[in-house]
């Protein structure tokens, strides 16, 4: 399973994947950093089947889907969470040793709960991580983050 994301940049109305944002132009670190908050999407893909995609704020997503919904996920809970920026949302509904993910637009994909947890979580690390180096000189935005990273820890213990 591999689960990344991309950041969409109105600048050049195109998606950077996490490759592209490892080493982005000048001209792409500056528009990034003017950006709010960053618009994206999730994305899950295993073989053999399409990729699940899941668009909205990231960083909403981070902590609302990456973290929340996987510890409770874990915990055999359901969970919804709106899509922050846009319409629309995703519901999470833990089913045996499976996770069934379900937008509010009707895409639905079932995922083991083994490999996805871990999976998201990490994405959702990568997520907090990227934006914090990308938005280090804006203390309000950090104090976002700092606030998100209170779910990655219970979500990573409840992996453990």
């Amino acid at each position: 399973m591999n689960v990344h994301f991309r950041v969409f940049l109105p600048a050049t109305a195109s998606f950077l994947s996490e490759v592209d944002l490892a080493e982005p132009a000048a001209a792409q670190v500056e528009a990034l950093f003017r950006l709010g908050y960053f618009e994206g999407e999730i994305v899950i893909a295993e073989p053999d089947a399409p990729p699940f995609v899941i668009p909205g704020a990231l960083e909403a997503w981070a902590q609302n889907l990456c973290f929340d919904a996987m510890t409770r996920a874990l915990a055999g809970e359901g969970s919804h969470f709106a899509n922050f920026s846009g319409p629309g949302g995703v519901a999470v509904a833990p089913e045996g040793d499976r996770v069934r993910l379900t937008t509010d637009g009707g895409a639905t994909a079932t995922f083991p709960r083994d490999t996805l947890a871990p999976a998201l979580v990490a994405c959702g690390g990568r997520i907090l991580d990227w934006a914090r180096a990308r938005k280090s000189d804006d203390p309000t935005y950090l104090a976002n983050l700092d606030y998100i990273e209170a779910f990655r820890r219970k979500a990573e213990a409840a992996l453990t």
